[in-house]
């Protein structure tokens, strides 16, 4: 009925083109928290909520977009660990957090350019096969362990010493 009174090319410049962009940030900001080549995939028997929770990335987009986009990329684990906490409290939550030694083992934190983020998941980051307990990329090939592997292994997948090393995100 709008589209009668206004027309159509007003209601796709007011209407359909602000949902596009919208969406879009939206589909590619959830893309990039939840897949890059050092982001876990656990399988049935080794999923829990925790390694879930864990395995997804807090990422900026700069100190402009994090505030419009109101810090949902970069206090996204805190989500995952307290989905009933108003994102308004993400970031506080995030900052706590980030100074408690445990959570700075397990975090993960990237602060790749989007662009070059989203190209190297594209590039390297294809199919999880079905297999292991636990998978994660390696040089655009997906690496899976069984679960005889995996028992010493943090909620990341990571052992106590890789936990201690700092995360490589190139």
């Amino acid at each position: 009925l709008l589209t009668v009174w206004v027309g159509p090319l007003a209601m796709g410049a007011h209407y359909f083109v602000p949902y596009l962009v919208v969406n879009a940030h939206l589909t590619l900001i959830t893309y990039l928290q939840h897949t890059d080549t050092y982001v876990p995939h656990w399988h049935e028997g080794e999923f829990t909520f925790l390694r879930g929770a864990l395995a997804t990335v807090d990422r900026s987009w700069g100190w402009l977009r994090d505030i419009a986009f109101h810090h949902i990329a970069d206090s996204h684990v805190v989500h995952h660990l307290f989905s009933d906490m108003p994102f308004y409290h993400a970031t506080k939550a995030t900052e706590i957090l980030s100074g408690w030694e445990e959570f700075q083992k397990y975090h993960l934190k990237d602060d790749t350019p989007i662009g070059v983020a989203l190209l190297r998941s594209a590039q390297r980051c294809r199919v999880v096969p079905a297999g292991g307990s636990v998978c994660w990329y390696e040089d655009g090939n997906m690496t899976c362990l069984d679960p005889a592997v995996v028992k010493g292994q943090d909620a990341a997948g990571k052992t106590e010493e890789e936990a201690d090393a700092p995360v490589s995100t190139q």
